[in-house]
């Protein structure tokens, strides 16, 4: 499934979304999300993430994240703990955080 400019989409099991435009994507379970352009993903409970673009990403639990490598690549990553995080510039796009998912939310809400 794709998700263009303003969508929301909840994301279960073993769903695959790709994120596009300011698309908003809620992750569980063991959700495949590819996000790029300026997507927010909220994931959580095993899903897995690729960043891409200038996306917003909120990870808990055992969720994967891979920032992707590309020099114009903004993605910023809010994770807990268990994330498991891979790709490059993770020193300036990633923030360890105990409760992410809330930050990120807070955040859009201001």
């Amino acid at each position: 499934m794709s998700a263009y400019d303003c969508a929301h989409v909840e994301a279960f099991d073993t769903t695959t979304i790709n994120a596009h435009g300011e698309s908003r994507i809620v992750g569980t379970d063991h959700a495949d999300i590819r996000a790029d352009e300026h997507a927010i993903v909220f994931a959580h409970r095993h899903c897995h993430v690729h960043a891409a673009g200038h996306t917003l990403v909120a990870a808990t639990d055992t969720t994967t994240v891979a920032i992707d490598g590309h020099a114009q690549v903004r993605a910023q990553v809010r994770a807990s703990a268990g994330v498991h995080i891979t790709g490059e510039h993770l020193s300036t796009n990633l923030t360890i955080d105990t409760r992410p998912i809330n930050q990120l939310a807070d955040h859009l809400n201001r």
